[in-house]
């Protein structure tokens, strides 16, 4: 959403690509509360199909009766198919009108509530930031993001939304128009997020929606964090000999790929002992900042789209793998570069694949081709496969809000290697019969037989948990 210097405030608006937008990130103060990206508060407290209905009383009598008689589901696609039949420019933008300022009793309520959240995002938590960009003194400067900042700063919440909906009310003149723009005034349960910029900003700078812009605030909250002054409260060190600072806030969120914002938590509070002590949580084990960005800078690393069956695989519903080699402290090549990001990048070792079923959901590839592959790709790091350790771990999300370590292993590259050799000579060590298990074709009777390769070790739950006849035809349990 660009913003503009004149009523109504807002000149521009357009939908993120999905690379894009995976590049982009937000300061967060607290939950809801970000900066230059937030969650857009609906103009009205009411469903979208609740809202569409109230307009077909009006201008479409009969389909509104029809449709209270139906199910949710059924009641939302015939509201659409009918809206679609009556839609017209100068009556929905008069209804639109109508419903903002209807006195009903929650509208006051949940004005405040939506003028709160902009005036959290477009003043507090940009203030804040600001400070800190103050505060650092890189001897760099974005224009385009200065000149954000100075028009939101004239700009006061209630002109801010009331002028968002003068500009998106403008915008609706088709049905089509209004399913792209109707999260901004009704409640939906994909919600709509903004991430503000400018229309006219300077070519020599990058826009503010974009991943340098990014990059350089997170570099801003890495040196703030750097030159922030000692206090009561940054004295002494954190549970990994780092400063304390910050061990008392919340922890992080990340996003994390298929799993969405993965929020990152001390658990330690869960174990009933630490209250036998007295202290619990930060108190008994205390992460500061450091570790902190540490740990969600690794964690967003892994789960880049770019190194899909690389460092991370999907395994199921909403459960990531991952799987990354790291160089052990100790025992390492005396001619080894301490630079191991010179010789070693995540992306080129399909480690994820190798674990799951291949590098991509339909690859086909061969286990023992890919794990030749892999280990070639380590021995280059170091001629003894013993000097670097396979971390594993994987990800399940229990509900929105929590997500769990689903498993956790670690072993070196050397068993690795070991495995890989007995489990390729065991899918080689087969009868015939078996090797030659025969499969149906494209055309109808066409018979075929499966191709011959080392299949994944994933692959083979997937047939054992299967019930088979001796003639090997998978039986299918019949429904009563």
């Amino acid at each position: 959403m660009c913003v503009s210097a004149a009523e109504p405030f807002v000149d521009g608006v357009g939908l993120i690509p999905p690379e894009h937008a995976a590049v982009l990130r937000k300061y967060e103060e607290s939950n809801g509360f970000s900066f230059p990206g937030f969650n857009f508060p609906p103009y009205l407290h009411m469903s979208k199909v609740d809202f569409e209905q109230g307009y077909l009383a009006i201008y479409d009598r009969s389909a509104a009766e029809a449709a209270g008689g139906l199910d949710d589901k059924k009641r939302a696609r015939f509201i659409c198919n009918s809206l679609k039949k009556c839609f017209d420019r100068g009556n929905f933008a008069d209804y639109l009108l109508r419903a903002a300022q209807e006195d009903a009793p929650d509208a006051a309520v949940n004005r405040a509530k939506a003028l709160n959240k902009i005036e959290m995002c477009i003043k507090n938590t940009a203030s804040n930031l600001g400070e800190k960009i103050k505060a650092a003194a890189l001897g760099n400067d974005n224009q385009n993001y200065r000149t954000l900042c100075e028009r939101l700063e004239k700009i006061s919440p209630e002109q801010f939304f009331d002028g968002c909906f003068e500009y998106f009310s403008s915008l609706l003149d088709s049905y089509e128009s209004w399913e792209r723009y109707c999260r901004f005034f009704v409640q939906s349960g994909a919600g709509v997020t903004v991430f503000l910029d400018i229309k006219d900003y300077d070519d020599n700078y990058k826009s503010v929606a974009h991943g340098d812009t990014v990059k350089w605030i997170n570099s801003v909250l890495l040196r703030a964090n750097e030159t922030r002054g000692g206090g009561d409260e940054t004295d002494g060190e954190d549970a990994y000999g780092n400063p304390l600072c910050g061990c008392d806030a919340k922890m992080p969120s990340v996003r994390v790929g298929p799993l969405g914002d993965v929020i990152l938590r001390s658990m330690v509070k869960e174990a009933p002992c630490q209250f036998r002590y007295g202290v619990a949580d930060y108190e008994s084990f205390p992460v500061g900042d450091v570790i902190r960005r540490s740990a969600k800078l690794a964690l967003e690393t892994l789960a880049q789209e770019q190194f899909r069956g690389k460092t991370w695989k999907l395994m199921g519903e909403k459960e990531l793998l991952f799987a990354y080699p790291v160089m052990l402290t100790g025992d390492i090549e005396s001619d080894c570069s301490d630079d191991m990001e010179d010789i070693f990048n995540l992306g080129d070792i399909p480690m994820a694949g190798l674990l799951t079923n291949g590098t991509e959901a339909e690859d086909k590839a061969d286990f023992t081709a890919l794990a030749g592959q892999v280990i070639a790709a380590l021995s280059g790091i170091s001629r003894r496969l013993s000097t670097i350790e396979i971390k594993i771990f994987a990800l399940k999300k229990m509900d929105k809000a929590r997500t769990k370590v689903s498993y956790y292993t670690n072993f070196t590259v050397d068993y690795l290697y070991q495995c890989a050799q007995e489990w390729s000579e065991g899918c080689r060590n087969l009868p015939d019969n078996l090797r030659r298990i025969k499969r149906w074709g494209a055309a109808k009777g066409e018979i075929m037989e499966t191709e011959r390769r080392s299949i994944f070790p994933r692959e083979l739950y997937t047939f054992a948990n299967k019930v088979w006849r001796m003639d090997v035809v998978e039986i299918v349990p019949q429904k009563r």
